[in-house]
């Protein structure tokens, strides 16, 4: 119940926020955020989708955030790239 909360404040402030690097640093951190990457790198593995590396492996959303902000928490948005 406490991260339904934490996700609805985090899409809420996306909303309404100025500043997009604000929002990305609070949601990285948000507790919900760390839940849904560790079942991402459950579910997908370390490799990256694209390249089968494992150097630096990151959470990708398939559609952005930025233009599709419910899909933020949807698994099936995302895939496990590896960092630049």
């Amino acid at each position: 119940m406490n991260n339904l909360k934490e996700r609805n404040k985090l899409f809420n402030d996306y909303k309404n926020l100025d500043s997009y690097k604000y929002f990305r640093k609070r949601f990285h951190k948000s507790s919900h955020w760390q839940s849904l990457r560790k079942k991402v790198f459950k579910r997908y593995g370390i490799n990256c989708m694209s390249c089968n590396s494992i150097k630096i492996p990151s959470i990708d959303h398939i559609l952005p955030i930025s233009i599709f902000p419910e899909m933020m928490y949807d698994i099936n948005n995302m895939q496990v790239f590896r960092t630049r």
